[in-house]
């Protein structure tokens, strides 16, 4: 493949090793930010929550059919 074939050169894009190492100073200043403003990714912090029925048996039901799953695999390997 040739250099003509990229969409973007490294100009336009930037290099990911320099935005690492400024960022890594910059996290210090960040820490002491108030939890109630976004994260530097432009999301909000999680709070916590009471789970709702719905979402515990659908949690519920992975977990049955992941247990399911490896015991079928099992069978079959041993069988």
């Amino acid at each position: 493949m040739a250099d003509d074939d990229w969409r973007f050169s490294v100009e336009e894009v930037g290099n990911a090793d320099a935005d690492e190492s400024s960022g890594g100073e910059s996290d210090a200043e960040d820490s002491s930010t108030d939890a109630d403003d976004p994260s530097p990714m432009g999301h909000s912090p999680l709070e916590p929550g009471s789970p709702s029925l719905e979402n515990a048996l659908f949690v519920l039901l992975g977990v049955f059919v992941t247990l399911f799953v490896i015991a079928r695999a099992a069978t079959l390997v041993a069988g």
